[in-house]
């Protein structure tokens, strides 16, 4: 039976969708005063937006008592904005380009005459918004077709200064798409993962809202790119950044494009030299092949009316990955490398989308949007993982279907509604990319070497079977006048993920040190992991009023989160038989409240200068089941269990009674004693599961400051400041900081360390070997035990310039630093830090030497222009300088390295291991890294038909800057600061020709 509040809800929300299924809404609209020639203002004059891009071309409105307007969510595009009221000549401005999140204010002075007189006036397009707080980054469609890109979304978002695009832990730095696609994009301190991923203005991500799903945004079906970066409205629960894909819709004139591209092998540089060699990297990454094919059309079905888009698109990437080969025998336990056979990492996609838009009535507008699409490709490319532990990620059954619809009415011109629906549905499997016979000894075992700081012979895990399906509703309320909005709102997300099932053949990990066995790590499988989101419900309202030159916006927003686990059957495995667990409700259940407050002033009452500031809460953000996933029986009973292992006998097949925890054959003692008993080895705390106020969350800061350089140039200046807080922590609660030894350890001589190596570092502590095993966690507040802090602070300048002509310039810096500081101890008094995040990092508090990071502020700059010349030839080129990767060491110390100083073995034994960072983070990083990219473009018109063809030259410069090394030190430093993955070193110069076909 349901819950009553839940129900309430639910059935709230669903009665107020019941019959209106969706809406996207677009912020952007016009604003403005009208005023006579004598200043005074004007009641009552009617103010008509028309556009090719409105399917109704009109909306219209009137003047309040104050001769203010205003008309919100009117499409991108070029609009005319006509000024009438009897007894005067009426005003009509043409050439308004309106994009995406932007207040265009377009003011009018209408002069006594004839009402048949119309004054025409081409004026520039504002570029300063004197209304809305947020900021929103706009790449438009034209603009993209100009720029030298791989055509990927996260790829064009990199071009926006303060954007980070992260892939899998690294920063993502793309050469003509040969990085692929990553959806994690921070901003100015944010989480990975917090933003939102939108089409049309409705979600577009799996439960996990993780890149590792086969989601991939299309960019043939998209109109405008819009990241909404700062001040994001009480619409959306997080902040981070917020990518809108507005779709195109078609019009009254049919029109299409063929789109292709390619690049081959024959067609890059290489970039390999003596230093990248002496650093360890035998070779480089190296393009195999790619291709970019798309063809898409759209019209009208019915004039005024009916108007349809449609868009097919296949892209496959082949990249010959840096510094991995295959194996030259895959029947044994090591792993040595063909040096004659580059690893390729493969990606194939081919995405079909569909739009209708439906002008039903003058007042109500249906939309429509479908979308399929299949990918093949491995599921990522982490350092040192080697071909055989690659797993093939692709879609089956259905794969990936997305669907949206949308409906909108402009009741009267002061009464607009909207509502919308999404559902996305995804269904993949994941195998091994290599198979090897069942009866060779070493099939299935997952190797890790850290001392060679590689991954080998088979994936760790396999799954299946894979799937989520999430559901998105929204509906909003909008009242209208001049100097006044009012909006209220609702939104509603449910997800399922549903049953995902994980395989380890060999029911452990193997884990040697320079090819040495040394510990396994078992492995409870197999695993069926289901969690729900039942809710998350958001009741948001905003209300924001103009007075003369002051504009102050007041947004509150109401959360409501609601996740369960369903109840579980768990087959038999290995370590542990069948398992039955109940239905876990109410994680989370939380309640929050977060206000957005802004205020925009219009300096000098001319629309050209504006001062704006804003303070906003949100809630912290990351895969939606996350809390239901922590709380699910399946994974808090103890799935894995370290023992030390020596193989007497040589054959690399660890031989031991698992089963029995204490020491035997050639293994050590159990380190956890709850594996392989069916006990709840971790619990949540009640108190940040349920509750108001007890999510974690973040609030930002914004000052800001707009001015209009020249006509069409405008130059924005911007202090950010965002703080987290609620931070939880696991607490061991049969273990105390008394349990635990301290000891020091001498650095290795080395000239790449700080100071040369061979210094001592104490703070370093090691469990007493009695409670050694003893593990029962609750996850809790961390301010119980001191103060978490992790604070961002930054300044960004950018410009942006249409020069008329055609001529584009955007560029701009980000210059920031986020500190990390957590000098409390829960369990081990020791720090575990790995770094100043470009993404999220684990972090475990401690008194350690390395718990308060405070990196230098860093400047990221980036710059892109397009410039038409004569004879139909056109320029465009792409310009980025970021920091190098951050530099640590992790360093694997052996029990006799340290005995001296602890006074004793490793709890784990006298052959045992441990590891220990060396290296301060955020004290040193790599090189800076420099990047530009040209287009050169040839425009033929073909009769009625238009083609362009384009020769791109990335990386001109043949730059190779390392972007990804290793920080596993190991035990020697061999393979410290070696270049990895596939995005190890920058891809080499690269050419690459395409074509379009506009019709």
């Amino acid at each position: 039976m349901a819950r009553p509040g839940v129900s309430c809800v639910r059935i709230l929300a669903l009665g107020t969708l019941l019959w209106i299924h969706a809406s996207a809404v677009f912020a952007q609209g016009l604003a403005g005063a009208v005023r006579d020639t004598s200043g005074a203002v004007l009641p009552g004059v009617t103010v008509e937006a028309s556009s090719p891009a409105l399917i109704e071309k009109i909306r219209s409105v009137v003047t309040d008592s104050q001769g203010q307007y205003s008309i919100p969510d009117l499409r991108p595009g070029v609009y005319a904005v006509t000024f009438a009221l009897p007894g005067f000549s009426t005003v009509r401005r043409e050439g308004i380009v309106l994009t995406t999140g932007f207040t265009a204010t377009v003011n009018a002075d209408l002069a006594i005459g004839a009402l048949a007189e119309t004054i025409v006036v081409s004026g520039e397009t504002p570029v300063v918004d004197t209304r809305t707080v947020g900021e929103t980054a706009i790449l438009e469609d034209e603009v993209i077709e100009a720029l030298p890109t791989g055509r990927t979304s996260t790829g064009l978002a990199t071009l926006i200064p303060g954007i980070v695009v992260s892939e899998g832990g690294r920063r993502f730095q793309d050469v003509g798409g040969l990085a692929g696609e990553g959806n994690n994009w921070v901003i100015h301190g944010s989480r990975s993962e917090e933003g939102h991923n939108l089409i049309s203005g409705l979600p577009f991500h799996n439960a996990a809202r993780s890149n590792q799903s086969t989601a991939r945004n299309d960019v043939s079906v998209v109109e405008e790119f819009a990241l909404e970066t700062s001040a994001i409205s009480a619409e959306y629960a997080e902040g981070g950044v917020t990518m809108n894909l507005v779709g195109k819709e078609g019009g009254n004139q049919f029109r299409g494009a063929f789109f292709a591209s390619y690049s081959g092998d024959s067609m890059q540089s290489n970039n390999l030299d003596a230093d990248l060699t002496a650093r360890g990297a035998p070779a480089v990454n190296k393009l195999r092949r790619m291709h970019d094919y798309s063809l898409s059309a759209g019209g009208p079905i019915k004039q005024d009316q009916l108007w349809y888009f449609a868009s097919i698109r296949n892209w496959v990437l082949q990249n010959l990955v840096a510094g991995v080969f295959d194996d030259t025998n895959r029947s044994d336990f090591f792993y040595t490398p063909d040096l004659g056979r580059q690893f390729a990492l493969v990606e194939d996609l081919t995405n079909f989308g569909t739009r209708v838009t439906w002008q039903v009535t003058p007042k109500n507008k249906l939309q429509g949007y479908f979308q399929k699409q299949r990918r093949v490709g491995f599921t990522g490319s982490a350092p040192a993982l080697m071909p055989e532990a690659l797993a093939l990620r692709e879609g089956t059954g259905p794969g990936l279907l997305y669907g949206q619809a949308l409906w909108s009415a402009p009741l009267t011109a002061r009464l607009l509604l909207e509502a919308g629906t999404s559902m996305y549905v995804e269904r993949t499997t994941t195998t091994a990319t290599e198979g090897l016979p069942t009866d060779s000894p070493n099939w299935g075992y997952h190797i890790v070497d850290s001392g060679f700081g590689i991954t080998y012979n088979y994936p760790a895990a396999l799954s299946p079977r894979q799937g989520s399906t999430v559901q998105n509703y929204k509906a909003s309320l909008s009242y209208v006048t001049g100097s006044h909005l009012f909006k209220a709102g609702m939104t509603v997300e449910t997800a399922v993920n549903g049953k995902n099932f994980t395989e380890i053949p060999r029911d452990m990990t193997l884990l040697f040190v320079n090819g040495v066995p040394n510990r396994i790590t078992l492995q409870i499988q197999p695993r069926y992991i289901h969690t729900k989101l039942n809710q998350a419900t958001g009741i948001f309202v905003t209300d924001r009023w103009t007075r003369e030159r002051l504009t102050l916006t007041l947004g509150l927003r109401f959360d409501y989160n609601n996740g369960s686990v369903p109840a579980q059957d768990q087959p038999a495995g290995r370590f542990l038989g069948a398992r039955h667990f109940d239905e876990v409700r109410d994680v989370p259940n939380w309640k929050d409240l977060s206000p957005r407050l802004g205020v925009a002033y219009d300096l000098f009452g001319d629309g050209r200068t504006a001062v704006k500031a804003s303070l906003s809460r949100y809630v912290n953000g990351g895969p939606i089941t996350a809390t239901a996933l922590a709380a699910n029986p399946v994974a808090t009973t103890v799935n894995n269990a370290n023992r030390n292992w020596t193989d007497l006998n040589a054959n690399f097949l660890p031989e031991c009674d698992f089963v029995n925890p204490a020491a035997n054959g050639e293994c050590g003692p159990l380190g956890n004693r709850n594996f392989g008993r069916n006990v709840i080895a971790t619990v949540l705390d009640p108190a940040i599961t349920q509750g108001f106020g007890v999510r974690p969350y973040n609030w930002e800061t914004t000052v800001i400051l707009q001015h209009e350089l020249a006509p069409s140039v405008g130059v924005n200046v911007g202090y950010y400041h965002r703080q987290y807080g609620n931070f939880t922590v696991t607490d061991n609660t049969l273990v105390t900081t008394a349990d635990y030894d301290t000891y020091c350890i001498t650095t290795p001589i080395d000239a790449r360390l700080p100071g040369g190596g061979g210094q001592e570092i104490c703070g370093y502590y090691d469990l007493n070997p009695a409670k050694f095993g003893q593990f029962f966690g609750r996850v809790t507040k961390a301010d119980q035990f001191g103060r978490w802090e992790d604070v961002y602070d930054g300044v960004d300048v950018s410009v942006t310039g249409r020069l008329g002509g055609g001529l584009v310039l955007q560029g701009g810096t980000s210059t920031g630093r986020q500190r990390v500081k957590t000098c409390f101890a829960v369990d081990s008094p020791e720090a575990t830090l790995q770094g100043p995040r470009v993404t999220d990092v684990p972090i475990t508090p401690g008194l350690g030497p390395f718990c308060d990071v405070r990196p230098p502020f860093q400047t990221v700059g980036k710059v892109l222009a397009s410039v038409p010349l004569p004879w139909n030839i056109q320029v465009a080129g792409t310009f980025q300088t970021t920091p190098g990767p951050p530099i640590t060491a992790t360093y694997v110390v052996r029990s006799a390295d340290i005995r001296a100083s602890l006074g004793r073995d490793l709890s784990s034994g006298p052959t045992g291991t441990t590891s220990v960072e060396i290296v301060r983070p955020g004290s040193l990083y790599g090189p800076r890294v420099y990047q530009m990219d040209a287009r050169l473009t040839k425009i033929v018109p073909v009769g009625r038909m238009r083609t362009q063809w384009n020769f791109d030259a990335f990386n001109i410069f043949n730059a190779n800057p390392v972007l990804q090394h290793s920080n596993s030190y190991g035990t020697n430093g061999a393979t410290w600061l070696r270049p990895e993955g596939q995005s190890g070193v920058m891809n080499a110069r690269l050419f690459k020709v395409s074509g379009q076909l506009t019709f």
